[in-house]
């Protein structure tokens, strides 16, 4: 427990600098019910299929999440590392292997997959 607000303040920022400094990738695939509609659990069910085959599990980990107020582009994933986002939909279980090969691969920002992106900065 906290006594006050500035250790409160102390341990945020040493888990987002733990968070910062870790080298995995997260997928996180949307599974809200337009999501679940559109077919998310089987994209999510090939993309943590993909990424075994590949050996890459370790680093890479497929988790669900809620809305992003986006049902027109369902099935979306986000994946993260770092700081840094990219936004991804439609994506369906034909599409998973491209998606594993150029945004977790080849850390590409950019493809017809992209709907949104947070970049660390405006160079980027």
């Amino acid at each position: 427990m906290f006594n006050n607000l500035d250790e409160l303040k102390t341990y945020s920022d040493e888990l987002r600098n733990k968070k910062e400094s870790c080298d995995c990738v997260e997928v996180l695939v949307g599974m809200s019910s337009c999501g679940i509609a559109a077919g998310a659990k089987e994209v999510m069910k090939a993309l943590q299929e993909i990424i075994e085959q590949r050996g890459i599990s370790g680093c890479v980990k497929v988790k669900q999440t809620g809305c992003v107020g986006m049902c027109y582009n369902e099935p979306t994933m986000e994946i993260k590392r770092g700081d840094e986002s990219i936004l991804l939909g439609p994506v369906n279980v034909e599409d998973a292997e491209n998606v594993v090969d150029m945004h977790i691969g080849n850390e590409l920002k950019i493809s017809k997959y992209v709907i949104g992106n947070k970049f660390k900065t405006c160079l980027d």
